[in-house]
């Protein structure tokens, strides 16, 4: 077999794997819309920014002491619009 042939064979399979893959996301993402409900987040929402997050900055301890206060007194955190880099919480 020649190596045209062999690269034809794998961009068929590897052609064949996405579809399947697109339709297994999709299916996954209907099932996910049709049983969405509305938000039913506890009262108060904790921001990291509240807590010394900056823009460009890890944003690791900020994100811990908005988790660690809404731990205490109940709550969500919730992250603004924008890119967060963090380490394990």
């Amino acid at each position: 077999m020649e190596d045209h042939e062999k690269h034809w064979l794998v961009f068929r399979a590897a052609t064949g794997l996405v579809r399947a893959l697109r339709e297994s996301l999709t299916g996954m993402a209907e099932k996910l819309q049709k049983n969405a409900r509305p938000w039913q987040g506890g009262g108060r929402v904790f921001y990291p920014e509240d807590y010394g997050c900056r823009a460009g900055e890890m944003a690791t301890e900020a994100i811990q002491r908005a988790l660690d206060a809404a731990g205490k007194s109940g709550g969500t955190v919730r992250l603004r619009k924008g890119d967060y880099v963090s380490g394990t919480l």
